[in-house]
């Protein structure tokens, strides 16, 4: 979205973390990237490391060179969403976002979930301009 001096917006920055490896991938990827569309029309900014999944294919990485990917990504965002399922690397995740102070939700993907960050980012942003 640009604004009217033909500069993006500024949007808040979501990071998406849920299940990848255990259990049906392709299923994983559209369930990340259902959520990425719907924080995008609220007006977020979605990082989904699920796209990895195509980048993975043709260049085939290790686990921990994946995550250690994933967390130079994670430490830029104002949050972290965490989608239901198993999975060690969503786990490690929402650790790290939590070690560094990054708010976490978790999601059940209900109704509730733009009211969660909506409520967040007012509460960060008035923080941040306390401060």
């Amino acid at each position: 979205m640009l604004t009217n001096d033909k500069r993006p917006k500024e949007r808040y920055r979501v990071y998406i973390a849920g299940p990848m490896t255990i259990g049906d991938s392709f299923s994983h990827v559209r369930t990340a990237l259902e959520l990425a569309e719907d924080l995008w029309y609220w007006g977020y900014a979605p990082f989904v490391p699920h796209m990895n999944f195509a980048w993975h294919l043709v260049y085939p990485k290790s686990h921990e060179e994946w995550l250690d990917y994933d967390f130079n990504w994670l430490r830029l965002c104002d949050c972290v969403v965490r989608l239901p399922g198993d999975s060690v690397g969503a786990d490690l995740e929402v650790a790290e976002a939590k070690r560094l102070g990054i708010p976490v939700i978790l999601d059940d993907y209900g109704d509730e979930l733009e009211d969660k960050l909506d409520s967040l980012v007012q509460q960060n942003f008035s923080e941040r301009n306390e401060t």
